[in-house]
């Protein structure tokens, strides 16, 4: 007996210093509630120190997109292929001539050519301030390395980089769309 109220007494006291050691470090000493997000304020700045979200990915990948064939950057379906039912295309790459090409919004998608810019370093609030547009841009406004910026038809923001042409004006692209 005298053996377990000996151990009894040891878990007391080790769980009191526990109990002690995270309550120490649950208040920094002022009362100013700085760390309360209030109704009105907002959320994204607490202590003038901006909170940094990340862009969460709705869909990314590779494709190539033929001329005169559709795709659909919600779902990265089309380009090679038609589109399947359900889909709706968000960009129509339209041969013109055998030398000429040109982007077409479809379904009130909107795009901006950033120009060549890293497109890693293209974010999510950065695209959501362009002047995103539904007018057509031609291939030569279009060259590799080029970043477009561009909501789909869906509402979703994202960005594609044109990677390179090959045969007759079909466009290779890397694509990443954010929820």
């Amino acid at each position: 007996m005298k053996r377990f109220g000996q151990t009894a007494v040891r878990v007391a006291v080790a769980m009191c210093m526990a109990v002690a050691f995270l309550g120490a470090g649950c208040d920094d000493g002022d009362d100013d509630d700085d760390d309360v997000v209030a109704p009105g304020d907002d959320p994204a700045v607490v202590d003038d120190d901006p909170v940094v979200v990340a862009d969460v990915v709705h869909s990314a990948g590779n494709a190539t997109v033929l001329g005169t064939f559709e795709f659909d950057f919600d779902n990265g379906s089309g380009g090679t292929t038609a589109m399947p039912a359900g889909d709706k295309a968000d960009m129509f790459w339209r041969r013109v001539s055998a030398i000429e090409s040109q982007l077409v919004s479809r379904n009130g998608a909107k795009f901006a050519a950033m120009g060549v810019v890293d497109y890693g370093a293209v974010t999510q609030a950065q695209v959501e301030t362009l002047a995103l547009s539904s007018a057509a841009i031609a291939h030569t406004a279009l060259p590799a390395g080029t970043v477009v910026a561009f909501k789909t038809d869906a509402g979703r923001f994202g960005k594609f980089k044109v990677n390179g042409f090959s045969g007759n004006q079909d466009m290779a692209l890397s694509w990443t769309s954010w929820d």
